[in-house]
């Protein structure tokens, strides 16, 4: 290089100034970013937008990235859960005690355990893919046993096992029942956007179950003579009206 191009590169350097580094600190090897997104609706306390790199270069591009989301409005604005999210949801929820206690049921049998303690921020991040991976899952077993082999004990608390204590089976979920999840997770979800929590409805970008096609399996003309046989045995009048 030139003295002149030397010098030409210093004098850039000079005018561009020191780097913004703020919210950005190395750990170790990597470099740790973290924002501040105002205050959490939820909990009223300092919601913190983070994420991490390898380079210094990728972490400024992290940060102005984030600090974009929170002047578009369009970074998560709370870090509570899915879980608690439903269930201040299902407690307001204008709906008959029976309904309720059905969709309960589908809460903590099935959404729950897969995804209830993620933060509303990582599944706004991650749509739709949780939710479509839940309903795959829930169509191969209900108990999303990922193709493991165990026993299904009849009771959890001590006992002796006997013939009720078998080799699980999969068993996929009704179709009906996994739409039921769905419009569970949508109603929850709408509401949370309505209240501010996030600023965009997930679900609204997965793909909802399809009711399975009806296959109507009529009887033959030997079977639908037979009925017709037996109508007009059993009441010549009635079988008549009907002829």
């Amino acid at each position: 290089m030139s003295i002149l191009a030397l010098y030409a590169a210093v004098t850039a350097r000079r005018k561009q100034g020191p780097k913004d580094l703020t919210g950005i600190r190395q750990q170790g090897s990597t470099y740790q970013v973290r924002i501040s997104a105002g205050l959490d609706p939820v909990t009223g306390r300092q919601l913190m937008l983070s994420g991490s790199a390898d380079t210094e270069h990728a972490a400024i591009m992290i940060r102005d990235r984030l600090r974009q989301q929170v002047r578009d409005n369009t970074a998560a604005r709370t870090n509570v859960t899915l879980g608690y999210l439903l269930d201040e949801w299902l407690s307001g929820h204008q709906v008959e005690e029976t309904t309720r206690d059905s969709y309960r049921l589908l809460i903590n049998g099935f959404i729950r355990p897969a995804l209830g303690t993620t933060p509303l921020g990582q599944q706004c991040r991650q749509v739709p893919r949780p939710f479509e991976q839940l309903d795959a899952e829930l169509r191969a077993c209900r108990r999303r046993c990922h193709s493991r082999t165990f026993v299904e004990h009849r009771t959890p608390r001590p006992h002796n096992c006997d013939e009720r204590c078998a080799a699980h089976v999969c068993t996929p979920l009704a179709v009906s029942s996994i739409r039921q999840c769905h419009a569970v997770l949508s109603g929850a979800l709408s509401a949370a956007k309505r209240c501010g929590w996030i600023t965009a409805n997930p679900l609204e970008a997965a793909q909802r179950p399809r009711i399975p096609a009806p296959q109507p399996n009529p009887p033959s003309a030997e079977e639908a003579a037979k009925i017709a046989n037996a109508a007009w045995e059993q009441d010549a009048d009635w079988a008549r009206s009907c002829g």
